[in-house]
């Protein structure tokens, strides 16, 4: 026979009017049908009086802010699960599509920062906001939004600064610097930095518009 000892359900018992509590002060001591009732549905909720950690919906909820960093209160998630559940939180609680570069760390710090940019989104100041935001390698953001060529009405001057071609219409570029290494950014590092950086600024930029980027070490 199990001896352990059963949760009382005092909390929501307290919670309900008195006249459903006088019907269960008089119970044999002192817990009625109503109390052993809600005892199951304090153990799910509420978690288990008394235990060093709370597993209940309750703590959990109190617990969810830790989910985007810092330490998880008593109750809270394990590291595990946080790390786990930030591409959900970067991919469907604020719409960051490129979240598969990413490791827990730096989604949690994504998701925590991204939504007052999408204020500025389309903007080239919010370009460049996204990218300091996401990746700590980068030392200077060079956005050239005029690359120049074609006929320009009032600036072009004929046979020296026009270009016959096909247009371009929509394009900038965008030069990135690395921050420098003591010993160098090795190619096997420089591949997967560079398809997250493309994977950003696709994700940033307007349908109508191309970039051109460039990533070069530090000079």
């Amino acid at each position: 026979m199990d001896s352990a000892p059963r949760p009382v359900a005092g909390r929501l018992l307290a919670s309900l009017p008195a006249v459903y509590r006088a019907a269960d002060a008089h119970a044999e001591q002192g817990r009625g049908e109503l109390q052993r009732l809600l005892a199951a549905f304090e153990r799910v909720l509420l978690g288990e009086p008394g235990a060093p950690v709370a597993q209940g919906f309750e703590p959990r909820i109190d617990a969810l802010p830790s989910l985007w960093g810092g330490a998880p209160p008593d109750g809270g998630f394990e590291a595990a699960t946080r790390d786990a559940f930030a591409p959900w939180i970067a991919a469907h609680w604020v719409a960051f599509a490129p979240f598969a570069h990413f490791d827990a760390v730096r989604l949690r710090r994504i998701a925590a920062g991204i939504v007052p940019l999408y204020a500025r989104r389309g903007t080239p100041g919010y370009l460049v906001a996204l990218l300091r935001l996401c990746f700590d390698e980068l030392d200077q953001i060079a956005l050239q939004e005029d690359l120049g060529g074609g006929l320009r009405v009032g600036r072009a001057l004929l046979g020296r600064s026009t270009q016959l071609g096909r247009a371009r219409p929509f394009v900038f570029g965008l030069a990135l610097t690395l921050h420098p290494r003591p010993h160098g950014w090795p190619a096997a590092e420089l591949q997967p930095l560079r398809e997250a950086l493309q994977a950003v600024i696709d994700f940033a930029t307007p349908a109508h518009t191309s970039c051109e980027l460039t990533l070069a070490p530090p000079a």
